[in-house]
This record gives C-alpha cells, sequence and structure tokens, in this order.
C-alpha cells in the first residue's frame, strides 16, 4: 500500500521538474517562432540604422508612393557585401518610417537593369580586386533612383573607399542624400535662395599657384540644388534691385564691390531679407606680402552697423583647433593659420550648429562688433562662432606661409561668425541713392543742363562726396550711363514686396500716329527704403567652402585637405542656409555625414553562432535554473 505521506513529499519535486520540461519546451518553440518575425534594433556602437528626427519627419509627411531602386551590379567585389547589407538594412529603416509610403526595389543587373540604370543617368563605378596578389579594376552600377509621382533624384555613388583603403564603406552621407532628394521631390512650399558668387575665391597653392585653375563655388552650389533644386538661384546679380521672391542671399567672396551692389544687398535685408556674407580678404600676392589686404567694399557699410573686420589673418595655436597642411615635401603638420571651430566654441543652442564641430576656416579674418550699438539699435547680436582662447591675428603677413610658433604672443579668443537680427537704419539715409540718377539743376533747361561730375562706380564708400550722387549704373571706361526710374516715393513699403506698377492711362492719350498710348509701360522699382528689420549672418572666411579646398579637380592640395581637414564648412554652410530659410528638416543630417561611421563585420559562422545562443540559449539557462530548484526541493524533502 502506498504512503499519503511520502506521495505528497514527491509530488513538489515531480511537479518541478515536469514543470521545467514543459517551459523549456515552450521557450524553444517560441523561440524559434521569434527569429523569423522582424523585430528592429540598432545596437551599433555610432547607431548606423536608427534614422534621424529630421528624416522621421520628411518621410512621414508623404502622402504617395515613393520608389527607391537600387542598382547593385553583379560584378561588385564580394568584399563589399557588408556594404550591401548595410544599405538594405537602412532602407529597411526608411520603409518603416514612412509607414510603406516607400517602396524599395532591387532589380536584376541583367542587360534590362543596366540599361535602365544608364538612362537614370547612373555611371559604372569602378572596384579593385584582389586575386591571386594581383589587383585588377572591374566596373559595375552602384547607385540608386528615386521616383516620385512624375519627378526623379539619383544617387549616382553609394560604394566609396574607407580612409584607410582596407575596404569599402557606404558613403558617409546617404542619409542625407537620400533624405534631401525625398524633400526636394515632396516638398510643396517653394524657398527661394540665391547665391552671389560673381567673384570667384582667391588662390592658395604653396607649390604652383600660377598653374591652377581659377577657383569657384560650384560644389556649395551642387550641394544646395540638391535640397532647393528649381528654389536655388545660382546667380543673382546685386547691380539690379533683388527679385522681390527670394528670402535668403549667400553672398560668397565680395571683392571691391561698388555702392550700388552694397545699396542692393542693403534693400533687400530691410525689406525683411535674411543674407549669409562669407567675407574673405586674403588672396596669394597679399598672402605673399606683395598687396595689401582686398576690401569687400561693405567694409563702411558693415561699421555703420556695428560691425569691422579686423586686420590681419587669425591663427589658432591650440593643437586641436589646427587644421593640417601638405608640404611640398609630402610631409603634414599642423599650421596655425588654417584654423578649425571645436564644438565647444560654437553656439549650441543654435539648431544650424548642433552637432557640428571641425570645422576648417583658411587664412580667415576675425570680427568686431559694436555690442552697445546693437543694442542701441535694437537689434538682437549673437556671437555664433569663436576661435580657441590661444588665438592670435597676426597683422604681419609675410612669410605667413611659415610655421611659427605661440612665443611672444597675446593669445585671446577670437570671433569669427555673428548673427544680427531685428532694425536696421540704411548706410544712405538722408543722402541720394546709389541707383538713383542725379537730378538736374532746377534753373537749367533739361538739354542744357551741365553733366553731373563722374564718380567711378567702383569707388570704396566714403571717398566719393554726398552729392550729386553719381549714377551706379555706369558703364566702366566711356560707355553711355543707363539711367534708371526714380523710385517711386508715394507708395508705401508693403512686407518687403515692390509696390504695384503705375495704373493704365485711360484718358484716351494718343500716340505720335493717333493710336493710343503703348500700354507696356516698365513697373516701378521697388520702394527705397530708409529702414526695416533683417538678418544679417556675417562669416570671416569663405574658403571654407570653396572648389579648392573640396577634393575636386579644382582642388589646389590635391585633395589632401578633404581627407586630412575633412569638409566640416559644407555642414556649416548649407546648415546656416537651412536656418534662415525656416528649413529646419535637414539641419542635423549634414553633421552627421561629416564623419566616417564605421559598421565592424562578422563572419558568417560566427553569426550563425549568434543566432544559435539566441533561440537555444535562453531556454537552457531556464533549464539549468530549473535543475536547481528540482535538486534544492529534493534534497530538502
Amino acid at each position: 500500500m502506498t504512503n499519503p505521506t511520502l506521495v505528497r513529499r514527491k509530488s513538489p519535486v515531480a511537479l518541478s521538474l515536469l514543470t521545467t520540461a514543459a517551459l523549456l519546451g515552450a521557450l524553444v518553440v517560441l523561440n524559434v517562432v521569434l527569429s523569423r518575425v522582424v523585430v528592429r534594433a540598432d545596437l551599433t556602437e555610432d547607431r548606423l540604422y536608427s534614422l534621424t528626427d529630421a528624416t522621421r519627419n520628411v518621410v512621414g509627411k508623404l502622402t504617395d508612393p515613393c520608389r527607391v531602386v537600387v542598382y547593385w551590379g553583379e560584378k561588385i567585389p564580394g568584399t563589399a557585401e557588408p556594404v550591401r547589407r548595410h544599405l538594405r538594412g537602412l532602407l529597411e529603416e526608411y520603409v518603416a518610417a514612412s509607414d510603406g509610403r516607400i517602396v524599395v526595389q532591387w532589380p536584376t543587373m541583367d542587360e534590362n537593369g543596366t540599361k535602365d540604370a544608364d538612362e537614370k543617368g547612373i555611371p559604372e563605378a569602378q572596384f579593385g580586386v584582389m586575386d591571386a596578389n594581383e589587383r585588377s579594376i572591374v566596373k559595375a552600377h552602384a547607385g540608386l533612383a528615386i521616383l516620385y509621382e512624375d519627378k526623379a533624384e539619383t544617387i549616382p555613388n553609394l560604394v566609396q573607399m574607407q580612409e584607410d583603403e582596407s575596404g569599402f564603406t557606404l558613403a558617409t552621407d546617404l542619409e542625407y542624400q537620400l533624405t534631401s532628394r525625398i524633400h526636394k521631390l515632396t516638398r510643396t512650399s517653394t524657398t527661394l535662395v540665391g547665391l552671389v558668387t560673381e567673384t570667384t575665391a582667391p588662390r592658395f597653392d604653396f607649390q604652383s599657384p600660377r598653374n591652377r585653375p581659377t577657383d569657384n563655388f560650384m560644389g556649395l552650389a551642387q550641394l544646395l540644388d540638391e535640397t532647393y533644386g528649381n528654389g536655388l538661384r545660382r546667380s543673382v546679380d546685386l547691380e539690379q534691385p533683388v527679385a522681390a521672391d527670394l528670402t535668403v542671399l549667400v553672398v560668397l567672396a565680395p571683392k571691391e564691390w561698388n555702392e550700388k551692389k552694397a545699396f542692393h544687398l542693403e534693400q533687400f535685408l530691410l525689406r525683411g531679407g535674411k543674407v549669409l556674407l562669407l567675407l574673405n580678404p586674403m588672396d596669394w600676392e597679399a598672402l605673399q606680402g606683395r598687396t595689401e589686404l582686398k576690401k569687400s567694399g561693405l567694409e563702411d557699410w558693415l561699421k555703420s552697423f556695428g560691425v569691422e573686420v579686423a586686420p590681419g589673418v587669425v591663427a589658432d595655436y591650440d593643437p586641436p583647433a589646427q587644421c593640417a597642411a601638405v608640404l611640398p615635401t609630402g610631409d603634414i603638420r599642423r599650421y596655425p593659420s588654417w584654423i578649425r571651430l571645436l564644438a565647444a566654441n560654437l553656439d549650441g543652442r543654435n539648431p544650424a550648429l548642433t552637432g557640428l564641430g571641425g570645422v576648417p576656416m583658411y587664412f580667415a579674418s576675425s570680427l568686431v562688433v559694436d555690442a552697445k550699438a546693437q543694442e542701441a539699435a535694437g537689434r538682437t547680436f549673437t556671437t555664433l562662432a569663436t576661435t580657441s582662447d590661444a588665438a592670435f591675428v597676426r597683422q604681419d603677413l609675410a612669410g605667413l606661409t611659415q610655421f611659427d610658433g605661440p612665443e611672444g604672443k597675446a593669445l585671446g579668443k577670437q570671433t569669427m561668425m555673428v548673427s544680427l537680427q531685428g532694425k536696421f537704419t540704411s548706410y544712405w539715409k538722408g543722402k541720394p541713392s546709389p541707383a538713383e540718377p542725379p537730378p538736374p539743376p532746377a534753373d537749367a533747361a533739361m538739354g542744357d543742363a551741365p553733366p553731373a561730375p563722374a564718380t567711378p562706380a567702383d569707388a570704396p564708400m566714403g571717398d566719393a562726396p554726398p552729392a550729386p550722387a553719381t549714377p551706379a549704373d555706369a558703364a566702366m571706361g566711356d560707355a553711355p550711363a543707363m539711367t534708371e526710374a526714380p523710385a517711386a516715393t508715394e507708395a508705401p513699403a508693403m512686407e518687403g514686396a515692390p509696390p504695384a506698377p503705375p495704373a493704365m492711362e485711360t484718358d484716351g492719350a494718343k500716340g505720335p500716329e493717333g493710336e493710343p498710348g503703348d500700354p507696356a509701360k516698365p513697373a516701378a522699382p521697388p520702394a527705397r527704403l530708409d529702414e526695416g528689420s533683417g538678418m544679417l549672418v556675417v562669416l570671416g572666411d569663405a574658403d571654407l567652402v570653396s572648389d579648392q579646398f573640396a577634393g575636386g579637380s579644382r582642388d589646389v592640395t590635391a585633395g589632401a585637405t578633404m581627407y586630412i581637414n575633412k569638409l566640416g564648412g559644407f555642414a556649416l554652410v548649407p546648415n546656416l542656409v537651412g536656418w534662415l530659410s525656416g528649413g529646419d528638416e535637414l539641419l542635423g543630417l549634414r553633421a552627421r555625414g561629416s564623419t566616417d561611421r564605421k559598421m565592424d563585420e562578422i563572419s558568417k559562422e560566427k553569426a550563425q553562432t549568434l543566432q544559435h545562443v539566441n533561440v537555444f540559449g535562453l531556454p537552457v539557462l531556464v533549464f539549468l535554473l530549473g535543475l536547481v530548484v528540482y535538486f534544492v526541493r529534493k534534497h530538502r524533502s
């Protein structure tokens, strides 16, 4: 006969063993099921697969399907397979963030796929392949197209070499490229940005400056075009009034401007416009000490607003705040006059500067701002960027290309970028406008009036007599001057918009042949403003976005500065343009793409091992814990 007491004693132990076995089986089955369910969690150190809030905001606003077609050639080396997996994972994040409105396609790269890629304007890229200790080159497509409604944008090159040339990686700014193109295709409002680039940037070449092509800012224009498209006007002529539909003007490296250009820039500012002014007083002749620093023509105009450009060139003797230069010998050395704006010296409250750091500036000038003048005028004054505390303004430009030290110098922080926002009073208030023709003498017949004394149109401000004014649009040399209609004085200033054209005559006025008068009368020019509110951002260098330091064919350092000093300026300036234009969606993306974010790859065998551990590891751990409970209960029994 079975002892009931013994059954009761053995029942808990048997129950524990039975429960553990059942739990083990249930966990194994559950893990097998969950292993086939996609659950995304980005555990990479640099958050390689995590989209920024800017991207989520852009793709979350999609209302229609957007197709992303990836052209991945079959001849791409197997060593680039981690890049393909990285790209696939990133695009899956876009699909998830868009709630399925983004559809990703990977067409087979047969004859039809190759033809489609060629038609989309995606060229074949070159890839180096190591085979039997021999290096060969293969060509294959590695790009994508973004299709939305009847519009299309492309990213022709997705893959690039790692900095150490040990393998391949995705373009570091790929998220910015993707999101900016989607934003460009889908935005409904148009923000118009104008570039004033009629003067090219100065050249600096320590080896052969006279044999280099003329520099310009094509790289920056192309970068802005990716965001603004038809909303970007690449060449704004300030000999004429600024179009009323422009909202932001980017002025790059002005040189010896006449008063007329400065006046039209000021009128744009007074009408509520926003100006990003990148000064650049240094050129090669001045660098060699053969000439003085060239003037922008805006010195007196800026001074009237309490901003002065300090003479000389800024050097920073804090090693982290220095960029590197490549010597003719091939050596690389830190160079004090190629300064680096560090994150600690940027205004972190400004969204355009968040996440930035290491922004290079080449032979830059510091700014001196009269804070009391800003307060008296009712303007908000903000210092956006400074050097470190170990900076020095070198006014002696002789031998500037030599590498020196801080010995014997009074070091201190220098202001490199400022913003002024609020009320501005015209530099020409109470004086004739440079854009107006001189008034004829009141007591002389129009045909007999003696000509007004001419003043060169490009004379520096302050040197020309205040009256009579010279026609600012007079041609250089002996060409006749083209006069403009006087500014309308009775039209009110309407939020920066030009006044309506004069009403058409309806009193039956006849022309010379008895026909009605010509109805095609020109519209009146914008009403002149002597006061207004706007925003002015001044930066003491334009070389940070010039082609000569951008790594392209015009780079005077053969791309060395791009790889050593990075391209922080090409994140800073577009961010500032986005901030001024109200387009905050893309601000954080450029900074994220300014550094190379690498992903450590694991082997296929290790990946399989981790998968097995994931499926069976937890159940086994629970089983072992159950055995411990079993033996403890058995021992107590």
